[in-house]
């Protein structure tokens, strides 16, 4: 199911693709392809700036804007991340994009 949001005037659409192990979300913010992904101990949120280059392939600040950090006490505890959460994430690091890439 897709869900569209608009945080500060710019279009967010996404879909939950697994809900567990990974958690995992596909989707574009102002039109350019976002990819986040929750799994063992740590999630990793990508932006990128070629629309033709899938952002889950992206591993450098180069090729697009990334957020990665540890999660929880245990072992498997991001992949089991509550999707309420999860979303919290993504919106919170889509703010920090269109801030960094000073989109107005």
């Amino acid at each position: 199911m897709k869900h569209v949001k608009f945080l500060k005037n710019k279009k967010i659409e996404y879909e939950i693709v697994t809900w567990g192990a990974p958690v995992q979300f596909f989707g574009t913010v102002n039109g350019n392809p976002f990819y986040f992904r929750a799994r063992y101990n740590a999630w990793k949120f990508v932006v990128t700036k070629d629309p033709n280059i899938r952002p889950e392939s992206i591993d450098s600040e180069e090729e697009g804007f990334i957020m990665e950090e540890e999660y929880g006490q245990t072992p498997y505890k991001a992949s089991w991340m509550p999707l309420r959460e999860a979303r919290k994430i993504v919106l919170a690091c889509i703010e920090k994009y269109l801030k960094d890439a000073r989109i107005p």
